[in-house]
């Protein structure tokens, strides 16, 4: 059988050929859920999860999936500090309450202030003392004719040091919008009864919160983002960077995921990580996603949850492969193959298996022999 005629087999469709034809609905549109649970963890609005492969994302496109909806995964064509920052950004772009604010010491000059409200793409920043209190905070308008020869002095000539508006822990961001209004501030920084910054709500907080309402986010109201890591040896470094940051998921990023290296990297993110999710791939098959679902790592510690993607029983066919071959140790069976060079590499090696008990047909397929 020639190549040709494996194209001569089957039946070739285009978009054009095909019509989806609408039934009949009680539903509008906008009272559908298309929803998924992509972890037991994290919640997208839309089922869109980017790739992880080499280039595709990075902070920007990150931060617009998930405020859709969606997820981005920063992929690893970077240094581990440069992965890791980008991680940060996505972190830092949107939050209900911010956990951990920057913030810069007051021997911080002006230079740096600005460095960093350009890094993170912020109008302001705490200023704290060595206590960690609350003595004043910069934003841009407090430099806004600034000279370039200022930007040596430090930030305590140019901060808001009196009449701070501050509210305490736990206070919603209805009341923390009214006083944001009243005050025409847009930053509101949270302290305890010493004084001692523990967070901060800005305006841009709640005004992109209401700008995107299906936003992915996670329980600090920050916006969702995974990472790609390969099976090498700087594994460990990316993800000791980025789990601090708060990286809600890491993907394996490999080209064949039903293999010995992905499998002992499930485990070493299992043993350092037992908590963080792992979406791992790419599998053809449900058997070889069910293998690695079986990690030995992830079963005999019990906890922790292993998110696979795989197709189902998806099947690729091209000039190469007419399906996909099957062979069980010990057993005669085996899909059909065409005859390029590899693939009579594999029947030969069946053939000479003990449990062999086929020959070859006529038509270049296995054929089982009697008895």
């Amino acid at each position: 059988m020639r190549d040709e005629s494996i194209f001569n087999k089957f039946e070739s469709l285009t978009f054009d050929d095909v019509l989806i034809v609408p039934g009949y609905a009680e539903v509008l549109p906008d009272q559908t859920d298309i929803s998924v649970q992509l972890t037991p963890t994290i919640t997208l609005s839309i089922p869109i999860l980017s790739a992880a492969m080499d280039t595709v994302t990075e902070a920007p496109l990150a931060i617009a999936l998930a405020r859709e909806g969606g997820m981005g995964v920063i992929h690893r064509n970077l240094s581990p500090a440069e992965q890791a920052a980008e991680v940060a950004k996505v972190k830092r772009s949107q939050s209900g309450m911010i956990v951990d604010p920057i913030t810069l010491p007051t021997t911080a000059t002006l230079g740096e202030a600005e460095q960093i409200m350009s890094t993170y793409h912020i109008s302001g920043v705490p200023i704290m003392d060595e206590n960690n209190h609350l003595v004043g905070i910069i934003t841009n308008r407090d430099f806004r004719f600034a000279d370039h020869c200022d930007l040596d002095k430090p930030v305590t000539a140019f901060m808001t040091s009196e009449n701070i508006i501050t509210a305490p822990i736990g206070i919603t961001l209805d009341d923390a919008k009214r006083i944001l209004h009243k005050h025409r501030i847009e930053k509101l920084p949270l302290v305890d009864e010493e004084g001692v910054l523990k967070g901060l709500i800005t305006v841009k907080d709640i005004q992109k919160a209401q700008d995107y309402p299906h936003a992915a986010k996670d329980a600090q109201g920050r916006l969702v983002v995974g990472a790609a890591v390969g099976v090498g040896a700087d594994l460990e470094e990316r993800l000791d960077l980025m789990v601090p940051l708060g990286l809600d998921a890491v993907v394996i990023d490999t080209a064949h995921g039903h293999s010995a290296g992905v499998m002992r990297a499930i485990e070493r993110i299992r043993h350092h990580w037992p908590h963080l999710p792992i979406v791992a791939g790419n599998v053809v098959t449900a058997d070889r996603g069910a293998h690695q679902s079986r990690c030995p790592c992830h079963q005999s510690r019990g906890r922790g949850r292993l998110d696979l993607y795989h197709p189902h029983h998806r099947r690729r066919r091209d000039a190469t492969t007419q399906c996909h071959p099957r062979v069980r140790k010990g057993s005669a069976s085996l899909r059909c193959h065409p005859h390029r060079r590899w693939g009579d590499q594999i029947q030969r090696r069946h053939r000479q298996s003990p449990g062999c008990r086929c020959t070859r047909g006529d038509a270049g397929q296995h054929a089982r022999r009697p008895g």
